[in-house]
Order: structure tokens, then sequence, then C-alpha cells
């Protein structure tokens, strides 16, 4: 968060390789490169970079994020989803015990899909991945739900099956236990409190002995702090507003007037959206926290959007305010000039370097270039396309780790981009088949399959993993 040197009362956005200066968007310029573009310094013509960082810190997560899940189900996808999954449920529950299982568990998975699909930063549900099985598309997210519920009911169980023996006395099944004291009722609350995250870790696909560990549920929720808390308490709001609404509901229901089951299935599925929405949220905001994705997916530009104000180099904007207060005439618009690149590619900084090759077409040039000089290149340089454009050709000349590093570079350059899911597969498949580096091939595909499931190349690696490509969390 550093201002700009030259315009001290405006926020940077850039930071000179060469200077180096701190550049806001006056200060900054572009040019095209290749299939992308260069963000330069108007003082000296290098290369500048975007200054990032952690999403958590410039879009915190806070009582905005709670009013914004509240908002949520009431937009136009909110009550789409809604009215879907209360006709999934009285469509299926007339099928007995079995359909209001199945609808049970389409619901809970497409509960979970808000949360993943919030989670990449949509602000829609995304598609869900290709049909799996019963149990794992189905049954699979309901059974997960199942145990991570025991966390809001399991320690005080447990404590009054240690101590008093069990609910009931003499193991008489109809006088129950008065069970009293301030132990139980600080073992359900703590219980209750640490739910949404167990709940959270099963909805992000967390194996499933991990949810019963308390040193991951535990820690992740200490770690999270008061953001976490926050949504805790947010989570038991929603839980009591589900209970009114549903005595509610059934008040009008049988003395005021009868309501179809999919009106009242479209009003209760309105306090888990929030829920699943907030949890989504959290992670949105501090996901690298908990292992989800890489930390480069949730660096972001501290500027956002706003782009440098020039294209080419300008004069010196005091020599030309000077010029104006000299001269009466209306000023002349500003001289601009193109960069002028140094011949010889050794004595270019190694970006600029490296986008003269591209757009050149001189791959081999490229290459050597990214062989020697390749740790002084940000991801900016060249565009994603280009990237993996550069990645195959070093595949080509058997450049394998060269090849490696450039689709990395294309990942880095868009994580969320279209092309992020095939440069991550690409590297994977490198790995394996020309390193025979099966560990990190492993790698890259969880991190595919968990950042982009909705992709082809996501459902390819969900698949290859299933059949004995072991992730790192397992």
């Amino acid at each position: 968060m550093a201002p700009c040197t030259r315009h001290p009362d405006t926020q940077a956005g850039w930071r000179c390789e060469q200077c180096p200066a701190d550049l806001c968007p006056k200060c900054a310029g572009w040019r095209e490169a290749g299939h992308g573009r260069l963000e330069f310094c108007l003082k000296c013509g290098a290369i500048a970079h975007v200054l990032r960082d952690r999403r958590a810190v410039l879009q915190p997560f806070g009582p905005q994020s709670l009013a914004g899940a509240v908002r949520w189900p009431f937009s136009k996808e909110g009550l789409a989803s809604a009215f879907a999954c209360a006709f999934v449920l009285w469509l299926l529950s007339k099928g007995g015990a079995l359909g209001t299982i199945v609808a049970d568990g389409l619901v809970i998975a497409f509960m979970f899909q808000v949360t993943g699909s919030t989670a990449r930063g949509h602000d829609d549900v995304r598609g869900a991945e290709d049909f799996r099985g019963f149990f794992e598309d189905v049954l699979g997210p309901l059974f997960r739900a199942l145990v991570a519920s025991i966390w809001a009911w399991g320690p005080f169980v447990a404590w009054v099956m240690a101590k008093e023996g069990g609910f009931f006395i003499n193991g008489d099944a109809i006088t129950l236990r008065a069970v009293t004291g301030p132990i139980p009722v600080l073992l359900l609350l703590a219980g209750t409190l640490l739910f949404p995250m167990a709940l959270l870790a099963g909805a992000l696909g967390v194996p499933v002995y991990h949810l019963l560990n308390p040193l991951v549920i535990v820690g992740y929720a200490v770690k999270l702090g008061r953001d976490y808390w926050l949504v805790s308490v947010f989570c038991i709001g929603v839980s009591l507003m589900e209970s009114l609404l549903l005595r509610a509901t059934g008040f009008i229901d049988q003395h005021v007037l009868g309501l179809p089951n999919v009106l009242q299935y479209t009003i209760l599925l309105y306090p888990p959206l929030m829920m699943f929405r907030v949890l989504g949220m959290l992670v949105r905001a501090r996901g690298d926290e908990l292992g989800y994705g890489g930390e480069s997916a949730y660096l972001v530009p501290v500027l956002g959007a706003v782009q440098p104000e020039s294209g080419l180099v300008a004069r010196d904007q005091d020599e030309l305010l000077a010029a104006q207060h000299r001269d009466p005439e209306p000023a002349r618009a500003p001289e601009v000039r193109e960069i002028e690149l140094t011949p010889e590619p050794d004595l270019l900084p190694a970006p600029l370097a490296l986008a003269r090759c591209v757009t050149n077409g001189d791959r081999q040039g490229a290459i050597d270039v990214l062989g020697r000089r390749g740790g002084d290149v940000p991801p900016t340089t060249l565009s994603a396309q280009a990237w993996i454009e550069l990645g195959k050709a070093c595949a080509a000349q058997g450049q394998s780790q060269l090849a490696i590093r450039a689709l990395q570079l294309a990942v880095e350059v868009a994580p969320q981009g279209p092309l992020a899911p095939q440069a991550l597969l690409q590297a994977a498949r490198i790995c394996d088949e020309k390193l025979g580096n099966r560990a990190r091939s492993n790698q890259l595909l969880h991190e595919l399959a968990e950042r982009h499931p909705e992709s082809p190349e996501g459902r390819f690696a969900s698949r290859r993993l299933g059949r004995g490509y072991s992730s790192p969390a397992e």
C-alpha cells in the first residue's frame, strides 16, 4: 500500500524494476507485447510490475460480507436456486424414503457447489461436474454433512455417556436423565460453534477422516480467528431463523392458508443458502490459509482493475505545464514517442528481451531468455496464451523444466482465466511423462481438480486422481 513516488497523495499500483519508483496510473504506461501487454515506467522506460497484496488485506472479510450473504439468496441466481432445489425436494419426496434421501443428497450437493463457486470468486453457481456415481455425487455430500454434524452434538453426547452412563435412568428407555451443570452446556456450545468449520471442510472435499480430526477443525478455526467466529455466530443466527420460518410456515399452512409444498420448501431454503454462501465468502477471502488453491490465486492488484492511463511515453508533465504557462496560445497535445528498444537482447531488461523475442516470432530466442534470465521475468510479461505457446515450444525441444516454468507462469498471470486449466494439465503431464515425477504431477492434478472442478481438464484430473493418483491432502 505504497504512495506514488511522484504524487505522494495518490496510491501506487506499479513499481519500476530499475528506478525503483512506485507508480500511479499517471506515472505508468503500457504497450502491446506479443499476445499481451507490458506496463512500464514513464520516467525511465523500464518494466514495471503490478503491486499485489492478499485479498484478505485489500478485500477483508467482515460485516459487509455477511450482509452480502443475506442479500444473495434474493438475487436472480439465489431465487432460481431456491426454487429449483425446492422442486427437486417436492418431486423426489413422492418416491418414499429412498426418494427423500436422494433429494436431500442432491440439495446438499448443490449447497456444497454454492460454497465452492463462491470460494472461486463466482457470484453465480457454476455447472456441476460430470456424474461420477450415486455415492460420490448423491450420498457422498449427504454423508459428509452428517459426519460434520457430529461436532454439533458429539462432545455433549460423549460427556453424558462417560460421566452419567447414558441418557436413560437405569436403562429405562422412557425415563430420561436430567443433564445439568455448566460443562455439558459449554460442550454443546463449543460443538455448535465448531460445526460450521467441519461443514466447510466437507464442502471443500477434505478427506472424511479429517472432518473428525480436532487438529484440523479446531486448528483452522483458531487460525482464521475473528472472521471464523463471526461466521459461526452468523450460522447460529441462520439456524434460529430456519426454526422460526419452519414454525411460521407450519402455522400458516394449518390455520390460515394451505401452502403448496414447493412454496414451503422454497422459503425454508433461504437460510441454508445464506449459510453456505457465507462459508464460500470466507474461503474467497482467506482460503490461502486453509490450503485451498495456491497463494498466487489470493494475490490481487492493489488498484483492482485500474490500468495505466498512457500507452506511450509522454513528455515530462512538469515541462508541459511550464510550457502552457509561458505560451498564451492553447496548449498543443503532448508529444509522444515509442519506446526505443536496444538492438542487443542481452542489453535489455529480461522482460523486454523476452517480449521482443515473442513479438518477433523468435521462439529460440525466447527459450534462451527464459532459460538464462527467467528468474527476472514477472508473470505479466506475457499473456497466458503466449506463456502456453512458449511452454509448448520448450517441450518440443526437450526443455521440460522450462516448459513447466512457462506453464506455471501462464497460471500465475491469469489464475482464474479460461486457459489456466489447460496450463495446469499440460504441466502435470510433462512432470509425469517426461520427468517421471509422479508426486509433482499429483500435486498439479490436485490443484487443477480443486481450483477448476467445472472445467473438462478439472474433471479429467478428478477421474485420474480417483484411479490411484493420490492427492497431497491424503
